[in-house]
């Protein structure tokens, strides 16, 4: 009987092992393209690495494995490529590999800090933030095919977020106008640069994320009326999605079709995690939908991003 139990101990103990292994590595070979995330997590040794996840079976596998911080991760249109922020060269910089971690090299050589990168439709552009010692946050573009970069903004306030309309002729971001003191999601049009409020209200608001349809803009917002929203642009609406107490929500990303909302909360240094929320079921109660946990390994997540579909 000890032998026994013994035996399947030792069997069991195997197997636990096998299913930690898997989830961090076999997840190659078994993830779906539009079934998939990408995100940075600490879970090693305190540093913050890029990571895939492929949601159906919860398996996940890093793309970064070094002692920088790599950060910000988004696919590229046709969800082979991933940008990312990385203070690998002793500043924060852009960066681009493929989807399985390789040809990794510095979308940037200038000395400037560079984050938020957003990829255009067309995967032509890539939009990103750089910050301009001591005062201001700018939104840049950069041509992927001649490598030029172009200033969009020009003046003291504090650019963040951008995000890429569906037809590619704007980008999205949250902007610090100074005045109010509060952060509003301003619209600018690549052609002409002329840059207007897509909507201003007293609450702070951030990470500005288009439907694919570019009906609609998922938000979030903070102070009195703190949650996830989304915002229907032709009617000038904003419907709340989900708004827990406390709340502690960060980067939510939209999956392809729209039913779905990624994000990861900030409960923790050491210990917060990736969830799901339906947005159909969120809807008609914001205040109690409950979100579905996606990781499974404790560590501090941040920035999911669901894969385009390539269909």
């Amino acid at each position: 009987m000890t032998r026994l139990l013994l035996l399947l101990m030792i069997v069991l103990t195997i197997g636990c092992t096998c299913v930690v292994l898997l989830a961090l590595g076999a997840g190659r070979a078994w993830a779906l393209p539009d079934n998939e995330l990408v995100f940075n997590a600490n879970l090693r040794s305190g540093d913050s690495d890029i990571y895939r996840m492929d949601i159906a079976h919860r398996l996940i596998y890093p793309l970064t494995k070094d002692s920088a911080v790599d950060a910000e991760p988004v696919w590229s249109p046709d969800g082979q490529q991933i940008a990312f922020v990385s203070n690998r060269n002793d500043q924060y910089s852009i960066y681009v590999m493929d989807a399985q971690g390789g040809s990794l090299h510095p979308l940037r050589n200038d000395t400037t800090y560079a984050d938020g990168p957003s990829w255009s439709p067309d995967g032509r552009y890539i939009a990103y933030i750089t910050t301009q010692f001591p005062v201001s946050r700018e939104l840049m573009l950069m041509d992927l095919e001649s490598g030029a970069t172009r200033r969009l903004t020009d003046n003291r306030q504090a650019e963040n977020s951008p995000a890429w309309s569906p037809d590619g002729r704007h980008v999205a971001f949250a902007y610090d106008t100074t005045v109010r003191r509060f952060m509003d999601i301003f619209n600018l049009d690549i052609q002409t640069g002329g840059v207007n409020p897509l909507f201003v209200s007293p609450d702070r608001k951030r990470s500005p994320n288009w439907s694919s349809d570019g009906r609609s803009l998922l938000y979030i917002a903070w102070g009195s009326n703190a949650g996830i929203y989304i915002r229907d642009v032709a009617s000038a609406q904003s419907m709340l999605v989900y708004a827990p107490e406390p709340f502690n929500i960060r980067n939510p990303n939209w999956s392809p079709d729209g039913r779905l909302v990624v994000y990861a909360t900030m409960t923790s240094a050491t210990d917060n995690h990736i969830f799901l929320l339906d947005v159909a079921a969120c809807l008609q109660q914001p205040t109690r939908c409950t979100p579905q946990p996606l990781s499974l390994i404790p560590g501090f997540y941040a920035d999911p991003r669901w894969r385009p579909h390539t269909s």
